[in-house]
């Protein structure tokens, strides 16, 4: 699973957690038990190189229509190809 969080990844991987960390939900201990058992792996991947960015920030114009592109969106009567893998 990728994640652009370096903390959140350093925070999965250290079974011993750290005195900093304070109310962690019941769901942190279930990803970091699921980790452990190996059913799940987590790898960093820039936030740029995700498509879920799109989702969650405003995106300006190239960075909108490779957004599009990676989500298989085209315009209606446009001639286009089909989307790439990366």
């Amino acid at each position: 699973m990728a994640e652009d969080n370096l903390a959140c990844l350093a925070f999965i991987a250290n079974p011993e957690g750290t005195g900093r960390a304070k109310h962690i939900g019941t769901g942190h201990h279930v990803v970091r038990e699921r980790a452990a058992m190996g059913a799940v792996k987590f790898f960093h991947q820039a936030g740029a190189e995700m498509a879920a960015d799109g989702l969650t920030k405003a995106l300006a114009g190239p960075a909108l229509a490779d957004f599009r592109r990676r989500l298989g969106m085209v315009e209606l009567g446009k001639p286009h190809a089909p989307p790439t893998t990366n």
